[in-house]
Parts: C-alpha cells; sequence; structure tokens
C-alpha cells in the first residue's frame, strides 16, 4: 500500500529554505565573514522569508517568501552555468566563495535596511492589484538606491568586504537591463571586466526570473484556450 504523501506546511518549507541558506554561506565562507553575515540577518529577522522577489504578479515571485526562493534559485543555475562554461572551455575565474556571496546577496537590498524600513510594503489598493497585478509597492521611508547599489552598500555598511569578483557580479547582475552597466558591458577595451563571474550571476538572474514567471504564462495560455473554446 502506497503511503499518502505528507503535505509540507508553508511555514516549513520556508524555514528548510532559510537553512539552506546559511548552511550555503557557513560552508563558503570564513568564520569570521560568516559571524558577520549572520548578524546581518539577525537585524532583518523574519524578513528573509517573508520578502517577495518582485512587487507585481506578471515580474517574479511576487510573494511573501519570493525572495529567498529567488536568491537560492540564482545560486543553483549560477552552479548549472559554471559547468557550461568549463564545457566551452571558459575561465572559471572565480572562487566558490565568491560565487555564493554574489549570487545570495545580489537583491540584498530588496530586504530594505536591516533594522530599519523594508523594501517592499503591501499593497492595499484593490484598483492597483486588480488592474496592475501590483501585490506589493515601493516603500517611500527608505532612500533611493538601485537594487544592485543597495546590497553594496549594506554589505559594506556592517563590515562585510567584497572582492572585485563579487562586487562586479553584484553590480552587473541585472545586465543590460540597466542603463548604468553599459559602461561596463559594451565597454570594448581589452578585457574591460577581469572576471567571468558578472556574466555567471546576470545569466542565472535572467534565467531564474524569466522560469519563475512560467508558472503564470502557463496559467495565463491555458485561459486563453478556454476563451477560445
Amino acid at each position: 500500500m502506497t503511503e499518502p504523501t505528507q503535505q509540507v506546511s508553508e511555514a516549513d518549507r520556508l524555514d528548510a529554505q532559510r537553512k539552506k541558506l546559511f548552511s550555503l554561506m557557513e560552508a563558503a565562507f570564513t568564520p569570521e565573514r560568516y559571524e558577520k553575515i549572520v548578524k546581518l540577518y539577525d537585524e532583518y529577522g523574519d524578513r528573509l522569508i517573508t520578502a517577495p522577489a518582485s512587487s507585481k504578479v506578471h515580474y517574479h515571485n511576487a510573494y511573501s517568501g519570493g525572495y529567498i526562493d529567488h536568491v537560492l534559485h540564482v545560486h543553483d543555475c549560477a552552479l548549472e552555468f559554471v559547468k557550461t562554461l568549463k564545457k566551452m572551455d571558459g575561465w572559471v575565474d572565480f572562487t566558490r566563495s565568491e560565487l555564493v556571496m554574489a549570487t545570495i546577496h545580489h537583491d540584498l537590498w530588496k530586504l530594505g535596511m536591516p533594522g530599519g524600513p523594508s523594501y517592499y510594503e503591501l499593497e492595499t489598493s484593490d484598483w492597483h492589484r486588480t488592474n496592475q497585478g501590483s501585490m506589493f509597492k515601493h516603500n517611500q521611508n527608505l532612500p533611493f538606491f538601485k537594487v544592485t547599489d543597495g546590497a553594496a552598500f549594506v554589505l559594506q555598511s556592517r563590515g562585510i568586504e567584497l572582492t572585485y569578483n563579487e562586487y562586479m557580479a553584484i553590480k552587473l547582475s541585472d545586465g543590460l537591463y540597466e542603463d548604468s552597466n553599459k559602461g561596463y558591458l559594451m565597454n570594448y577595451g581589452k578585457f574591460a571586466i577581469h572576471t567571468n563571474l558578472g556574466y555567471v550571476v546576470h545569466w542565472a538572474d535572467h534565467m531564474s526570473t524569466v522560469t519563475e514567471r512560467d508558472p503564470l504564462r502557463q496559467e495565463f495560455m491555458e485561459s486563453m484556450s478556454h476563451n477560445d473554446d
């Protein structure tokens, strides 16, 4: 007789995601760096597992817990791109520690200020939820930062120094979707970016975002099919 599948509560699932995140960082970082990271996340509290990854349904992971799902997805996807880079005889000119730091923290500003305001607030307008698919809105009590700049700011504010590879990977994670990255990615000097980690993190972030939207696309296609009946 087949045993019934035990359903995992959302709270338990997110707690497992949090444990996975800290396990990855503890294995990758020095004890001194890991201690600083733990203190940083202590300031964020449960925001790590309650924050969304975006504000609108048609973006990606616009739900409570979407942030941690996204950064872990980016990490796992980046490992696959490293395999592809090696297969194509590209240089893996960065460490596992640098990959973990960059993938997990490229969107850190979306948690807001540690011990301060969050980046997202729940959308309270029925009109915006219905007509724009807006589940969350930006918190106007935060100073303005581009997300990647805010991530670097938070890390340095807590004494967590970044290597060149880590900084460039976080900075360039949005690729050419961010205009300020053109000076780096469209620089035609000889080896302007001295690491491939920036490319790997952007590829992983972009692929993760696309695949995180796919369930919504499937739902949309099915609704259109029903309309044709």
